[in-house]
């Protein structure tokens, strides 16, 4: 049953890849880097809180893969919309 909602978290995160890879070129493209990084805490937050679910359900193997995935996102996300919005105040 786990998998029916990870296909539709999948389709969501492109979803939201999409609108902001449209968005990338536009003058104020850190906004979309700030919904990036929230689109990737909600569910690693959610993989926090329901940790001993997660682990039970999918093993922790699957936990630390999903976390690995979100984490380096964040970063990225997060450097990108700094930059970015230091150049959009100059």
């Amino acid at each position: 049953m786990a998998e029916v909602g990870l296909f539709q978290a999948y389709l969501l995160m492109m979803l939201i890849g999409v609108v902001l890879l449209m968005n990338a070129g536009s003058e104020r493209s850190w906004r979309y880097d700030v919904i990036g990084i929230l689109a990737h805490l909600i569910p690693l937050s959610a993989l926090f809180l329901f940790q001993d679910v997660v682990q039970e359900i999918m093993g922790m193997q699957i936990f630390i893969a999903s976390a690995l995935i979100h984490i380096p996102w964040i970063v990225i996300e997060s450097i990108t919309a700094t930059i970015q919005y230091k150049k959009s105040h100059e």
